[in-house]
């Protein structure tokens, strides 16, 4: 037999087995999406393992393993899923900004035990073809070596968000019901720094520039004002040596309208808190100077804030552009193009999704991206569409109380909630939901009850110690607050709500504002930040230690000058 056809066979041999294992693989994991629906989840879990065994070139039963490990507070689990699927699939980008969530702030006192750190680093480096992943994994960075008191290499970091932070701002207007999103503010109108208006209230609302922002780069309006229901302006010039195509990027808290030399070539209305990139726009920088004005709202939620970036199709840094607060001679109205750009991240899934109507993963996936970008109504219809093929699914109930909590849907939450109760009453969500229902209607017996089974079923211990907490602040058990938490601050000595309340407990219940100061200072040396200063420059100054209340607020005004 010729060697040609040998290999021929064995191609089709080994063709052949491959196919039997995705397809193996592949029954078992939506064999383990039914077992999940039977709330039988150490079945679910083995089953993706076999998956995982049969096939491991398959990305399906990595990420349904994260998330049922997610979804049971297992998060380095969780991770480790993810990261078995990095091995083996160049594309697993989808997946990570689907769990970053879970990989930022449920991990980030594990980066370096879970080989996270690294893996971040290298992630900065290269990433996603738009670009989102590398900036939000150097702010996540950054923060872990902040928090660290690990300065050089936070601003190391910083550096890399490569964000816009030279802005004049000016405000408040009003903004009742949302009432000033569609109003045009003289701001808007054309761009006068010494100028004054007539703001919210007949307050006078005049240009003025900002310290630096701080180390997580977002220009928070509520550093500056003191005013809710309110509509801000920011303003910058940005210069270009010759005409080219950008992305003009940004992030919010709060409604959104972004113009480039007066037009305007971006507009959200809903209130969403996200991330960075979040909005993303291709357009074009003109020769020479050019005008950036962004104009944020809040009327029904309380935080105001934005984050701009200036970049390549790619995300990548611009050579030559330079920024400055100063005015500048622009080109007004060049009627420059302007395409709003899909997350690729959603538009991945959701291709999934009408590729693949019943493979369940993808619907989780895809509500997990809207979520994180603060977009409850389109994760609620993803859910609901998810809903119709597996009604007993407790996954996709929790993350549509996500989306109901988000939206502020509270009749439409405890309507959930009792039917994610008659699936799975011991459900974390589920118990967590009650306790606080208890102790909203003052039924304190019914919570500590209900604490007891959260703590029977292993759930989040952190969770559980501030809920217990809680409960006995509304008891007014003063005695058993004080030991409770001093064991919970024992435990997790770099919690800062433990440690934070342990000082007040110094000050205020044993009159000690020195021994107060100690405690922050010991939990400043493992865990730095702004809150951690402001509150030790508060015992300093209770305990009469000017010099160092001094010192304090020093350092604190270094930190975040805003």
């Amino acid at each position: 037999m010729r060697s040609s056809t040998i290999l021929l066979i064995a191609s089709l041999i080994l063709g052949a087995g491959t196919a039997l294992a995705g397809s193996r693989s592949g029954a078992l994991v939506d064999s383990a999406w039914q077992v999940w629906q039977r709330q039988n989840y150490a079945v679910a879990e083995k089953q993706l393992h076999e998956a995982i065994a049969a096939d491991p070139a398959d990305p399906r039963a990595y990420v349904t393993l994260a998330l049922l490990e997610n979804s049971r507070s297992r998060y380095r689990e969780c991770w480790d899923a993810l990261r078995m699927l990095s091995e083996r699939d160049p594309n697993i980008y989808p997946y990570l900004f689907s769990f970053w969530q879970t990989i930022r702030f449920r991990l980030k006192d594990d980066f370096a035990a879970t080989g996270l750190l690294q893996y971040l680093e290298n992630l900065t480096k290269s990433a996603d073809d738009l670009g989102i992943l590398p900036p939000q994994t150097a702010e996540a960075l950054e923060e872990y070596y902040r928090e660290r008191h690990n300065l050089s290499m936070a601003g190391r970091w910083h550096a890399k968000i490569d964000a816009v932070t030279d802005w004049m701002l000016i405000g408040p207007f009003e903004n009742v019901s949302a009432s000033g999103y569609d109003k045009a503010y003289p701001p808007e109108t054309g761009y006068n720094p010494a100028g004054s208006y007539e703001g919210k209230g007949g307050i006078p609302a005049a240009w003025f520039p900002i310290a630096s922002p701080g180390p997580d780069t977002w220009i928070d309006f509520m550093m500056h004002f003191g005013f809710k229901e309110s509509i801000f302006y920011a303003n910058t010039f940005v210069y270009s040596p010759d005409r080219r195509k950008v992305h003009l990027r940004v992030g919010t808290s709060g409604s959104l309208r972004a113009f480039l030399n007066d037009e305007m070539v971006l507009e959200y209305v809903d209130e969403n808190n996200n991330d960075l990139d979040t909005y993303n726009v291709a357009t074009e920088l003109q020769k020479g100077w050019n005008r950036v004005l962004i104009k944020c709202g809040c009327s029904e939620i309380d935080k105001c804030n934005f984050l701009v970036r200036i970049t390549g199709e790619h995300g990548e840094p611009i050579e030559g552009l330079r920024v400055s607060e100063e005015p500048q001679v622009y080109a007004h109205k060049p009627s420059a193009p302007a395409v709003l750009l899909e997350n690729p991240f959603e538009s991945f899934f959701s291709g999934q999704i009408v590729t693949y109507p019943d493979r369940a993963e993808n619907y989780a996936l895809l509500a997990q991206v809207y979520l994180r970008d603060d977009k409850a109504p389109q994760a609620e219809k993803v859910l609901r569409a998810a809903l119709k093929r597996w009604p007993e699914c407790a996954q996709f109930y929790t993350l549509l109380m996500e989306a109901y909590q988000r939206g502020k849907k509270s009749d439409e939450t405890d309507e959930l909630v009792t039917r994610l109760a008659s699936i799975d009453s011991q459900l974390e969500e589920v118990l967590a939901y009650r306790v606080n229902e208890a102790v909203r209607n003052e039924e304190y017996q019914k919570a500590e009850e209900y604490i007891a089974q959260l703590k029977s079923q292993g759930a989040d211990p952190v969770a559980v110690y501030n809920m217990e907490i809680g409960l006995l602040g509304k008891q007014k058990e003063i005695d058993r607050l004080v030991s409770l938490n001093a064991e919970a601050h024992a435990k997790y000595p770099l919690n800062w709500d433990f440690a934070n309340l342990q000082a007040v407990i110094e000050s205020e219940v044993h009159h000690d504002p020195e021994k107060a100061a100690a405690v922050v200072k010991a939990t400043l040396e493992r865990s730095y930040g702004l809150p951690h200063l402001s509150a030790l420059a508060t015992y300093y100054l209770k305990a009469g230690k000017f010099d160092r209340w001094e010192e304090t607020m020093k350092e604190a005004v270094d930190l975040a000058p805003s």
